[in-house]
């Protein structure tokens, strides 16, 4: 089957991280067996067994020990306020709610049964006890969800998830039908064209994929599950440059498409506990809220002082907010912690780097190295603070090591490509092609490229490399003005095009008439293509136009150029010629 394993993946298929507590279903398993049997009937009469009971049952008490303080606290009072309102569907919600944050899934249950009893109208708890389901048990979570679909079918979040667990379960029709929904809807949901773009790859067919996975990763460039599914279809299709480019953009910071779904984030903001926390600040600093994550992260090492992940969050949430001295102390913090917490070693590394202490640095990220050395972005960091530092040897080891790791990382290439220019020139070479591959709209990287063609006599690659760059874009003036020389005056004949570089020559000189070299280009031009009248006339503005003080090499070599021009002959780079 067509890229199987990346259409459907294990997991929770909605979220970047999945945030359904752990919990087995094993317990209490028959107290909502029968309540999902009835989901599917009308909601009227679906729970209609309630009504039959003497009255409300009391709400769950389930064992709080080992619970953070401020979790139990907070169920404890919530559970007193049912017993208070028991006849309130939205506190009996409330309950539900946090016990499904808390990990007690079969107590959630439980509530919102009782909210679907007293509210039978009220779409949300049927839809909640669905989402509460859908890790696992998915078959019936997609009862439930098709019975908050009979109360609201207004609802975009609700189709979404239901298609995506259709998919989950083998429906892909139906899963299309839901997506298909959600973009009446929302004609702005990226997840509900992923979703399309992976039934499209069950059903083999690749080209309507790559186009809705475009218009996705359109709607929302940092959405990485787009990008990598559309990197690994383009690479399927045979378009290998075109994935190497979506690959080099898949960089941390990115985040997983997501439903805009207010009711499942009303039931996350009853969370008080650290983990929930944390997950609500990755949440805010991954959408680039910055300050809201720094907040949320304050408050979990608040809770959890003692703990190196907690202060590397907040680390983190600093340093994207330009709070560079206080994402230092934290980084700090955590490692005072625990010395081999390798992302704050991470995380302080490249503070250093980014402040100008590279020697640091390079102590601080080699232990980041020696404790992880298959993380690609450690080598890269590392070799960065290396070259600084002017440990070329040491920089191109570390960067290799990261291209080795990652072949699709674009600054790493780059680096390797600075470091070895002056010790191995063949390297350095081939580091600037995987760049120029990678990220081929980067003019300063064909620009170099070019040059250091043009340096070792490969004149025919250089000309390729540069009509690409225009291919690009087409009003680059030096780019023009380059491909003009090329073409004017390449030792092969056979690579040279007169009229072209003429037209060339002319455009880049009209973009820039006061620039002495673009006025030797075009007069080379015309010496090529026989006129050589008015090669001596654009010698004679450019050197004109060179100041006093103009570079001496320069003048000489136009002053050459404009002899042989007097000499009815052109100009032509040194090489094996005619």
């Amino acid at each position: 089957m067509f890229l199987s394993a990346a259409i459907c993946p294990a997991g929770n298929p909605v979220g970047f991280v999945s945030r359904q507590p752990a919990s087995p279903m094993s317990r209490h398993r028959s107290r909502y067996a029968l309540i999902a049997a009835l989901a599917g009937l009308t909601v009227l009469a679906g729970f209609a067994w309630w009504m039959l009971a003497p009255g409300t049952p009391p709400p769950p008490n389930p064992d709080l020990v080992g619970r953070e303080p401020q979790v139990a606290e907070k169920l404890v009072r919530l559970r007193q306020a049912v017993i208070a309102n028991p006849d309130s569907a939205d506190v009996w919600g409330r309950l539900g709610s946090m016990y499904q944050i808390s990990g007690f899934t079969d107590e959630a249950v439980e509530c919102y049964a009782v909210a679907m009893q007293l509210a039978p109208g009220d779409f949300r708890w049927p839809y909640l006890t669905g989402y509460a389901l859908q890790d696992d048990d998915p078959a019936t979570a997609l009862t439930y969800f098709e019975a908050a679909g009979q109360l609201n079918d207004r609802y975009p979040g609700l189709f979404l998830r239901k298609g995506d667990l259709l998919l989950r379960l083998g429906r892909s029709e139906a899963a299309a039908d839901a997506y298909r929904q959600n973009l009446a809807m929302n004609p702005r949901s990226s997840h509900a064209r992923l979703g399309l773009a992976r039934i499209a790859l069950l059903e083999n067919r690749p080209e309507d994929a790559v186009a809705g996975l475009e218009e996705a990763l359109a709607l929302r460039p940092r959405h990485w599950e787009v990008g990598r599914l559309l990197a690994q279809t383009q690479t399927a299709l045979g378009n290998d440059a075109e994935a190497a480019r979506l690959n080099a953009m898949d960089r941390p910071g990115q985040i997983a498409t997501e439903p805009d779904d207010p009711v499942v984030a009303a039931m996350w903001q009853e969370a008080v506990d650290s983990n929930a926390l944390l997950i609500r600040g990755a949440e805010s600093l991954f959408s680039g809220r910055n300050e809201a994550a720094v907040a949320t992260f304050e408050k979990v090492v608040a809770v959890r002082p003692d703990s190196a992940e907690h202060h590397r969050w907040l680390a983190d949430a600093y340093a994207a907010s330009g709070r560079v001295e206080d994402a230092k102390a934290s980084y700090e913090r955590a490692l005072a912690i625990d010395r081999e917490s390798f992302p704050a070693l991470m995380g302080l590394g490249a503070i250093e780097l980014a402040t100008g202490q590279a020697d640091t640095a390079v102590e601080t990220l080699g232990r980041a190295v020696a404790l992880d050395a298959d993380e690609p972005t450690a080598h890269f960091l590392l070799g960065s603070a290396q070259e600084i530092i002017g440990a070329y040897e040491a920089a191109a080891r570390s960067f290799r090591a990261a291209t080795d790791l990652d072949p699709n990382f674009t600054e790493a290439w780059l680096g390797l490509a600075r470091v070895t220019a002056a010790s191995n020139s063949d390297e350095s070479l081939m580091a600037w092609r995987r760049v120029v591959e990678q990220a081929p709209a980067d003019r300063s990287a064909r620009d170099r490229l070019a040059t250091l063609l043009i340096g070792t006599g490969r004149h025919e690659e250089a000309i390729v490399v540069l009509r690409h760059g225009l291919e690009i874009n087409p009003a680059d003036v030096e780019m023009s003005r380059r491909l003009a020389w090329e073409l004017a005056t390449a030792p092969d004949k056979d690579l040279r095009n007169g009229k072209e570089a003429q037209r060339l020559a002319e455009y880049a000189l009209s973009q820039r008439a006061g620039d002495p070299v673009f006025s030797d280009t075009l007069a080379a031009a015309m010496a090529e293509n026989g006129d050589f009248a008015q090669a001596i006339e654009f010698a004679d503005i450019a050197l004109e136009l060179l100041d006093r003080d103009g570079p001496d090499a320069l003048r000489s070599a136009i002053i050459g150029r404009r002899e042989l021009y007097l000499a009815q002959k052109p100009f032509r780079q040194v090489g094996e010629g005619e």
